[in-house]
């Protein structure tokens, strides 16, 4: 029981870690595809990434719409 806390919380705390990378790189940068995020975040892996941008987005954070060339733009929102 212990063992699953922790691995639920390491994971909680990676999330947030990713959550606040993807954040940083939207206000420094702004706008983002999603390929120019991957390539930004390196050390982040793309499932890691697309998760990060799901809770990003439910939470109203950040927007995503799609883009030409059948890519999605990745903006944050205003005053979230």
């Amino acid at each position: 029981m212990t063992l699953q806390t922790v691995a639920h919380n390491s994971d909680k705390l990676e999330g947030f870690r990713v959550e606040t990378d993807v954040l940083q790189i939207l206000e420094q940068q702004g706008a983002r595809t999603l390929d120019q995020l991957e390539s930004d975040l390196v050390h982040i892996g793309s499932a890691q990434l697309l998760f990060a941008i799901d809770r990003l987005s439910r939470s109203g954070k950040i927007g995503m719409g799609p883009h030409h060339n059948r890519e999605y733009l990745v903006w944050v929102i205003p005053g979230s």
